[in-house]
């Protein structure tokens, strides 16, 4: 099992009373200067009353008040935190961070205020209240300061558009066809097919997943990419010693459809394998789903009528079992089988 980073024991003296306050005109850092940083402190009755607040480029200003305190010879802070950021584009440059590819209307005007609840084992953040573009995120999370590391994370999002977000996709361009001889084409074969018939993870780059335990609720209102609309997402997730459980994972309306997932992913640390995964998919009428998806089906999308589709995983994520049921037409059809990459 994970054990808890040990830490040395701090005392706060009750004896002693001071206090201090420290102004710093200005940092400089990445060739540009912030504006104002101050910090207060108290201490008295060993209790450190702290305020904090600082003013950095792009518009921002933060602070952090709170108390902290020694308890059992561990250190506490209870307080909370602001955060307003006018620009986050100019606040990204100077942190170093590109957001050119994002659009420049939006990460504007952002509020965020938080509770902090924090000792030398844990994390708390509660009311977590974030306001951006046309958007609110509120919740909480945990972080267990441990060996490995816990997460415990609640968030609910209103609403929000992806393609404000994402990088544009730049226009194609005519590329060239060269001529390649064909023992170099044999060769790229030959080394394709053998990188998917080795013990290759396909989930390797998500590695950072077995140094963590984590739980997860996510919920979205509304999701628009791409002119497509995705209402009432949950994401309930467990993440525990090298297995993923999908507790709750559905999608409650795309376009007419809902979507849901269960089981779990396992291995994590080896070669991942599905434990009774399911996905469940059905809606009233495809026609809707079949032309936001455009979608070329081989008959009108109105003689199709309902839709449904349960399909289960089992075994190894480059061999697994598949159990299949389609439903269409008034017709089903059953498929069973093993899958290989």
């Amino acid at each position: 099992s994970s054990a808890d980073i040990n830490a040395a024991p701090i005392v706060l003296p009750n004896t002693l009373n001071a206090s201090a306050s420290i102004l710093i005109d200005a940092v400089t850092y990445n060739g540009r200067k912030t504006g104002n940083v101050l910090l207060n402190t108290d201490l008295s009755g060993g209790e450190l009353t702290l305020q904090f607040s600082g003013l950095l480029p792009g518009e921002t200003e933060v602070s952090v008040s709170g108390l902290a305190a020694s308890q059992e010879g561990e250190l506490t802070f209870e307080g909370d935190s602001q955060l307003y950021i006018g620009n986050a584009r100019t606040l990204g440059e100077w942190l170093g961070a590109d957001l050119s590819p994002i659009s420049k209307g939006v990460l504007k005007n952002i509020k965020s205020s938080v509770n902090i609840k924090a000792s030398q084992k844990e994390i708390q953040l509660s009311k977590i209240n974030t306001q951006f573009d046309k958007s609110k995120l509120s919740g909480a999370a945990t972080i267990a300061l441990r060996k490995r590391l816990g997460l415990g994370i609640s968030l609910s999002l209103d609403r929000i558009n992806l393609n404000s977000y994402l990088p544009k996709t730049p226009a194609s361009k005519t590329s060239e066809i060269t001529t390649q001889s064909s023992t170099q084409t044999q060769t790229e074969s030959q080394s394709q097919t053998q990188a998917l018939t080795t013990n290759i993870n396909p989930l390797a780059s998500l590695g950072f997943l077995t140094k963590i335990d984590a739980n997860t609720k996510l919920r979205i209102g509304e999701l628009v990419h791409s002119g497509i609309k995705v209402r009432k997402i949950t994401l309930d997730t467990t993440l525990f010693k090298n297995n993923l459980t999908f507790n709750d994972v559905r999608v409650d309306d795309l376009a007419g459809a809902k979507i849901s997932v269960t089981g779990a992913l396992s291995k994590l640390n080896a070669m991942p394998q599905f434990d009774n995964l399911k996905v469940d998919f059905k809606t009233k009428s495809i026609a809707a789903l079949a032309k936001i998806l455009k979608l070329d089906l081989p008959i009108p999308a109105k003689t199709i009528g309902k839709v449904s589709l349960n399909a289960g995983l089992n075994g190894a994520i480059l061999q697994p079992t598949l159990s299949t049921k389609i439903g269409a037409i008034g017709a089903t059809v059953t498929l069973d089988g093993k899958l290989s990459a």
